[in-house]
């Protein structure tokens, strides 16, 4: 009968906690978003056909996939969480 409360349980375990039955396990999309950047100043990043080579070559769906397992992430759409008043579908970075 007690409350206990994890603001940001590790992704591992979350499928842990979902197959407890004793839990009840509460959700909802957060107010953050994440970015990747390169150092600009440096060879060969410094060229943009090479951000642009490598911005193509990654497999954002891989990534969210491994950094955040089944905690429920997806990838930004814009530079705001949709979470967020002003989020608008339509404006793409």
């Amino acid at each position: 009968g007690e409350c206990d409360v994890a603001p940001y349980p590790n992704p591992a375990d979350l499928a842990t906690i979902k197959a407890n039955k004793d839990v009840t396990l509460l959700d909802q999309a957060g107010l953050n978003i994440g970015y990747m950047s390169y150092n600009t100043t440096i060879p060969p990043l410094d060229k943009a056909e090479v951000r642009h080579a490598l911005n193509q070559a990654i497999d954002r769906e891989a990534l969210i996939k491994s950094l955040f397992q089944d905690a429920g992430a997806t990838p930004a759409q814009n530079l705001i969480p949709p979470t967020m008043w002003s989020w608008d579908k339509d404006v793409k970075f």
